[in-house]
């Protein structure tokens, strides 16, 4: 086998997919199993600890009144039957938390194989997604953070395809407006991973002028938008943050570099992968996915990072690496993509030789 073959072999690539994967969802396991519960999911405990007295009256306030809650309702909806059946039981209540966080590593795959061909693509991007410090820390998280990462996952993928699908049969429009609906009720970042996504693969993906392959998409998911657009809104508009007035950059250095610093820094989530770092040397060479990958970190990781950033200096809210969990997996993808082109141009200068 030579050099070629070798980081190509999908054999080998599989192969060390899993392996990594089982590491790192091993730590994940381990670092749930060691820590106890804190104040934010001791809360939602509280919220529902005589549910079965009144679960009628309770699944009103949620998804009527919201209960004051920051959060929307889609996480409390998932764990709640889990609490009813295990009482405070983190493994329990957990459950659901725990199989979409093993599910997202299939989920990550999948995102990869769109893209990646070489060994060296996938090693890195999942080397930063197994072992990110803030993705181990809210893996299995009783609260809605968790679920968060699979689900920026799922968005891309799905996007990807209802974008290369322009004439969608039945079914699919179906299950697009329902994947659509559901993620803008499950949280608040929903409509920012749809929006930003779709947007991407508008821009990279497109076969036809944006107006018209636009008008073509309305057509067909315009309902899921008219039921899950003013539920999102109520949630979203109609919560009252007068309470909010926290100093910002508590948990961060406030000015340009330091704040700078503690994203691109949890965005690789480990000091020994900061080495990946140095795939951003591609952007100083112009090579045929130069474009994509440009919007790419422009898009989905620049644009939704700077909104919170806005949003939580507007709001008075804590600057924290956890609004920004979702896009974690888009960055060590993109890592990995970074280093699958590097790899690509040196195995096409070695083949030439």
């Amino acid at each position: 086998m030579n050099i070629i073959s070798l980081f190509k072999s999908r054999r080998i690539i599989n192969y060390l997919v899993v392996s990594i994967s089982l590491v790192g969802i091993f730590f994940r396991f381990e670092r749930f199993n060691k820590r106890t519960l804190w104040g934010d999911e001791l809360a939602l405990f509280a919220l529902t600890s005589d549910s079965p007295n009144h679960s009628p009256e309770l699944l009103q306030d949620i998804l009527i009144y919201n209960m004051g809650l920051i959060q929307f309702p889609g996480d409390i909806l998932l764990l709640w039957p889990f609490h009813l059946m295990f009482g405070v039981n983190k493994w329990g209540v957990a459950f659901p938390h725990i199989v979409l966080s093993i599910f997202g590593f299939f989920l990550f795959y999948k995102m990869c194989r769109l893209y990646l061909t070489t060994l060296t693509g996938f090693v890195v991007a999942f080397l930063v997604f197994s072992f990110n410090n803030t993705m181990l820390f809210h893996a299995f998280e009783i609260r809605p953070y968790s679920v968060l990462i699979p689900l920026s996952i799922a968005t891309f993928l799905v996007m990807r395809y209802l974008v290369d699908d322009v004439s969608p049969s039945r079914k699919k429009v179906i299950l697009f407006n329902t994947y659509i609906v559901f993620t803008l009720l499950f949280h608040l970042y929903g409509v920012l991973m749809l929006a930003l996504t779709y947007t991407f693969h508008m821009i990279c993906s497109r076969k036809e002028t944006l107006l018209l392959t636009l008008l073509k998409h309305i057509r067909h998911y315009w309902w899921a938008i008219l039921i899950g657009g003013p539920y999102w809104a109520t949630f979203t508009f109609g919560f009252d943050t007068a309470f909010m007035h926290w100093d910002t950059f508590a948990f961060i250095d406030k000015g340009f570099i330091s704040v700078l610093k503690g994203i691109v820094g949890n965005l690789v989530g480990a000091r020994l992968l900061y080495i990946f770092l140095f795939g951003f040397v591609l952007y100083f060479f112009r090579h045929k996915l130069w474009f994509k990958q440009s919007m790419f970190v422009v898009i989905l990781v620049i644009v939704p990072i700077s909104f919170i950033l806005y949003s939580c200096v507007a709001n008075h809210y804590w600057f924290i690496q956890r609004l920004f969990i979702w896009v974690m997996p888009w960055f060590a993808f993109l890592l990995g993509w970074q280093w699958d082109t590097l790899t690509n141009m040196l195995l096409n200068k070695i083949e030439k030789t």
